[in-house]
């Protein structure tokens, strides 16, 4: 039950961000293709894109590792995790920034 493990409720975050990612990874592109779109704004978004790319395979890594934590590498996986999601959440922040 989700309420009370901690590991189920950090699992479902995690791929509810992943799902997110890679909603927002599909509008960008097709806001990116749209033939209204200015040249800089293309490429702005491009970037974007790569940024929510490298999102999507650190969260794909987390979830990963997630499925496979033991208790005797339950620190360093967490720490692992921890780096990985912290880098996701740069990636989303510099495409969201580097967008505007």
């Amino acid at each position: 039950m989700i309420q009370t493990s901690p590991k189920l409720l950090a699992h479902a975050a995690l791929n509810v961000t992943l799902s997110t990612v890679k909603s927002t990874s599909v509008v960008m592109l097709h806001l990116s293709k749209n033939p209204g779109t200015k040249p800089r704004e293309a490429e702005a978004m491009q970037d974007c894109l790569e940024e929510l790319s490298d999102s999507v395979d650190e969260l794909r890594r987390s979830i990963a590792e997630m499925g496979q934590i033991k208790s005797s590498n339950f620190q360093l996986t967490m720490s692992d995790i921890q780096t990985w999601v912290s880098a996701a959440l740069t990636d989303e922040l510099l495409a969201a920034t580097g967008s505007m």
